[in-house]
């Protein structure tokens, strides 16, 4: 598990001072400052180094991607995949699957960016206010950098009460939106925003069904959610 937070600034100044945190265990936050982005973050993952930091790059990855090199599959993400990752930094983020989101920072460059998986199951927090853009992979962490006078979002909390999360990109802040499922945000020095969803579900015809159909196809999808959710085995068991 790799926790990560920070802020870019974009109008001239340095960026504020980032809270100070407890250590996780034996791990200890790492405080990065680029120019106007500065970043924190803690890795204590147990298994594997989910993190990456040299001269020219910080890049770190809460969860589990995993890719395919030589036929194989290689679940150390960072480590088996770094060098690829450097080079066509978008292109490896496409070749993942798994539950995973994660931040890059091109020191060099100034350049940050912010992905999420396919599903969006981990998550990536925005802020966007007034010459600065906030971000996390927890909210709690976001909620600590808004200003007090940020306010809730009220149909936010509705949802969430009703459906158990909020819809969209919402969150039950009115200043922090959700990074898209499948998503790499580009944050360049200027301040400038570009995003490319890296992955999309893909429309299909409409399929002519009867009652009958409609209610068996529906019997079997239940019974295999169901059979997922208490097969611990399963990668997705944990929802």
């Amino acid at each position: 598990m790799l926790i990560f937070f920070g802020e870019l600034r974009l109008t001239e100044g340095s960026p504020d001072r980032l809270p100070t945190l407890e250590p996780v265990g034996t791990s200890v936050w790492k405080h990065i400052t680029s120019k106007n982005i500065a970043l924190k973050f803690c890795d204590f993952s147990p298994r594997h180094d989910k993190s990456l930091l040299n001269e020219r790059y910080v890049a770190g990855i809460s969860g589990d991607p995993v890719i395919k090199q030589n036929g194989k599959i290689n679940i150390n993400f960072l480590c088996t995949a770094s060098e690829e990752l450097m080079q066509d930094r978008t292109q490896c983020i496409k070749m993942a699957n798994g539950v995973f989101c994660g931040f890059l920072l091109d020191r060099v460059h100034n350049r940050l960016k912010l992905f999420t998986d396919y599903l969006g199951l981990r998550k990536v927090f925005i802020a966007k206010l007034n010459g600065r853009i906030l971000f996390a992979n927890t909210q709690w962490l976001i909620e600590k950098l808004l200003p007090n006078e940020s306010e809730f979002d009220e149909q936010s909390i509705i949802e969430m009460g009703v459906l158990g999360y909020a819809l969209g990109n919402r969150t039950r802040r009115k200043q922090v939106e959700l990074l898209a499922p499948g998503t790499v945000l580009t944050i360049d020095k200027s301040g400038t925003l570009s995003s490319e969803q890296i992955h999309s579900l893909v429309a299909t015809q409409p399929i002519a069904l009867t009652e009958d159909d409609a209610v068996e196809a529906l019997h079997s999808a239940w019974n295999m959610a169901v059979s997922d959710r208490i097969d611990h085995q399963h990668p997705l068991a944990f929802l």
